[in-house]
């Protein structure tokens, strides 16, 4: 929104005529309205738009409910299924108190487990429990970028979305409920669940009003910096028609060709709108070779962290992260201003948070191009290669003297928020997003030969010091495990569970205990405890790696669900005449009778 700006004055004013819009408004049933565009187009001043039509409506009492939602890819706070349906739940409570009764019963269950990434189903039914006893009112619901939400997890929220307008297993949706979902056409499960609602395609049916919204849009802007001086001014009249051709029918485009001739005279303009590159992907481009030469490296480092980041950072936090000193009279957060103001129009500072200018313009450093000018290649964004750096630069961190020495601070210094350590709580809280996200051959980005990774006695040593404070933090897992190997068990860190184990065979001896079966002092071994996480790939790899079926474990995994215990049965389909199928065997025996059915009936099932 930065290199746009606000939304012009009298823009998107048509869709309250359009007729797709009028029949989804005044259709007596339950109904979804899809916008979808690409890049810039201006959904988010759409967005923008109708919230203010419905909070309009909504301020009084009988005109219904809003309840308004903004995915950001940026922050995996906002991103999820689960953050999605818990924004929604917690509008309705504000709204309605007396829905708290279907809430309440499963939080004393749950506690916070509710609001993990596991219950997404668990909220999705909550809501609709709530949606279904709001009574005979109007409820005008938006939800605004939904292609910004982790494709995971986009999966299971649109099926819900679909079965709830269209009624599952008899059960009608509920009244009254008009909801107006904002995206592009990509990934592909958006189309799939939604191609059969209401729809308004912004890039195709849609570009003459789109056209004319951007012409209304860039006379606003030409009057700031550019005011005609005749009411009849054909050089205004030609540089206006000129922006919206080479636009491609973005704003963003426009709004970052108004930032480049804003500072410009008017015989200036003119000898630069030919050199003004056609459509988003040149521009950005063109942004990125106006960077000066010297400057390139510091960029293309802060630009890998805004990307790939599960949140926005604050300055201060970036300062700490990335080693920053204080400089020419200037503290070392004057001096990250100054390295975030040589990205220009890629990065802006909001409420102290640095925010990348776009979606699209992750999308173009991601992208994987085949035909490259060599001077962008150093701006390009390698996945795996950046997590990597940011799983070493967290663990770095926190071998931090002050914290090696004394554990206990990591958990002191998290709770008072020191300003000290800025990048404290996202090294603390966020380097097992990153790791989860490695892939398996990435055992370069752990050093275990860092204390954090050390085994130490149990309720000791900079790891525990480091667990400790991590699920004290609402919303993160306070499973006890005592070292880097059973959390990369819990959590399916694989390129960690794979280098542990396999340090742990180098120095495993006959007559000893093999690693993979080795109990904690709560007698669980690997396996159990992967299991507990409920984390797939963990469990297979560590059956592979020979371990034990017990009792125990196979009962953890009946609690786990038909899944889990599928995983186990598969394996001893598979793996029949060897020692973990005789196991296995066993230990089905020793569970019960009900349990051996309901295996009997994963296998045949599967």
């Amino acid at each position: 929104m930065n290199a746009k700006g606000a939304r012009a004055e009298n823009t998107c004013q048509w869709i309250l005529s359009h007729p797709t819009y009028l029949s989804w408004l005044r259709s007596k049933d339950s109904q979804v309205l899809w916008l979808s565009g690409g890049p810039g187009k201006g959904k988010t001043f759409l967005s923008i738009f109708l919230a203010e039509q419905f909070e309009l409506i909504t301020q009084n009492p009988e005109g219904g409910i809003l309840l308004q939602y903004f995915c950001d890819n940026q922050d995996d706070k906002r991103n999820t299924a689960v953050s999605i349906t818990r924004g929604f739940i917690y509008q309705l409570l504000r709204k309605s108190t007396s829905l708290f009764k279907h809430i309440v019963p499963i939080w004393e269950l749950q506690k916070e487990e509710l609001f993990s990434d596991r219950s997404f189903e668990t909220l999705w039914d909550i809501l609709e429990a709530m949606l279904r006893n709001l009574g005979p009112q109007n409820v005008y619901c938006i939800l605004d970028a939904l292609d910004e939400c982790e494709e995971k997890s986009l999966q299971p929220l649109t099926r819900r979305l679909k079965a709830l307008f269209l009624g599952s297993g008899g059960v009608p949706p509920p009244s009254y409920l008009k909801m107006i979902v904002v995206s592009r056409e990509l990934p592909l499960c958006l189309p799939q669940a939604l191609q059969s609602f209401f729809r308004l395609e912004l890039d195709s049916e849609l570009d003459s009003e789109v056209t004319q919204d951007l012409h209304q849009y860039i006379t606003v802007k030409l009057d700031e910096y550019f005011p005609r001086r005749l009411d009849h001014d054909p050089w205004r009249d030609k540089l206006e028609k000129t922006l919206v051709e080479r636009a491609g029918g973005t704003f963003l485009w426009l709004g970052f060709a108004i930032l480049i001739l804003k500072d410009k005279s008017r015989s200036e303009v003119d000898d630069s709108l030919p050199d003004l590159p056609k459509g988003l992907g040149p521009m950005y481009e063109r942004i990125f070779l106006q960077i000066k030469e010297e400057r390139r490296g510091k960029v293309a480092r802060i630009l890998r962290w805004v990307v790939m980041a599960v949140r926005p950072l604050r300055v201060a936090e970036f300062a700490d992260a990335l080693g920053t000193e204080s400089s020419a009279g200037l503290t070392k957060e004057e001096v990250m201003r100054e390295q975030i103001a040589f990205c220009g129009y890629m990065l802006s500072i909001q409420q102290d948070e640095v925010h990348l200018v776009h979606q699209s313009a992750k999308d173009f450093l991601l992208a994987k191009k085949i035909e490259i000018n060599p001077q962008l290649d150093l701006f390009m964004i390698h996945q795996d290669e950046v997590n990597a750096e940011i799983v070493k630069t967290c663990i770095a961190y926190l071998h931090k003297d002050e914290f090696v020495n004394n554990p206990d601070e990591i958990r002191r210094l998290l709770e008072m928020n020191s300003g000290e350590f800025a990048f404290l709580r996202y090294a603390t809280l966020n380097w097992i997003a990153h790791a989860k996200s490695l892939p398996d051959d990435a055992e370069s980005a752990f050093d275990l030969s860092m204390d954090f990774f050390a085994e130490k006695e149990p309720y000791t040593g900079l790891f525990w010091g480091w667990r400790c404070a991590y699920s004290d933090a609402p919303g993160h897992s306070n499973a006890v495990l005592f070292s880097a190997f059973y959390l990369s068990c819990y959590h399916g860190i694989m390129p960690l569970l794979k280098k542990s184990l396999a340090l742990k065979k180098q120095k495993w001896k006959n007559g000893r205990e093999d690693p993979v079966n080795k109990v904690d002092i709560y007698d669980r071994s690997p396996l159990y405890i992967a299991i507990g996480g409920r984390n797939d790939v963990a469990v297979r790899f560590l059956l592979e790696q020979g371990a034990d079926v017990t009792p125990r474990v196979l009962k953890l995994a009946q609690s786990r669900g038909p899944s889990m215990l599928k995983i186990l049965t598969d394996w001893q389909e598979s793996h029949n005449a060897g020692r973990n199928g005789a196991v296995l065997r066993q230990a089905i025996s020793k569970v019960g009778n009900h349990l051996r059915r309901f295996t009997k009936m994963n296998i045949s099932e599967g």
